[in-house]
C-alpha cells in the first residue's frame, strides 16, 4: 500500500519528467528506511532517520558480509545506550 507521501513523492518526480528508472532508483531507498522500521513513512521522523543512519553506517557492512568502515577510522562507534 502507497502512504500519501510515497504518492505526493511519485507525483514530484513524474511532474518534473524523471525517467521510471530514476524514480525507481530514488525511492527504493525511501521504501527500505520504512520496511526496515516496519512502520509507514508518515510515522518516522528524525530520530528513526539517526537509527538508521546508524545502522547504515555501523552495520549493514556487516551484515553484508564486507569490511566494517570502523577500523578506518571514518566513524566511532556509539555506546549501547545511543543505539
Amino acid at each position: 500500500m502507497m502512504t500519501q507521501l510515497h504518492q505526493r513523492m511519485l507525483k514530484e518526480f513524474q511532474r518534473h519528467n524523471y525517467a521510471t528508472g530514476t524514480i525507481r532508483l530514488y525511492l527504493r531507498p525511501v521504501a527500505a528506511f520504512a520496511q526496515h522500521f516496519h512502520r509507514s513513512l508518515d510515522q518516522l521522523g528524525a530520530e528513526e532517520i539517526r537509527r538508521y543512519q546508524l545502522f547504515l553506517i555501523l552495520l549493514w557492512p556487516a551484515f553484508m558480509g564486507w569490511p566494517s568502515t570502523l577500523g578506518l577510522g571514518i566513524v566511532t562507534p556509539p555506546s549501547a545506550t545511543q543505539l
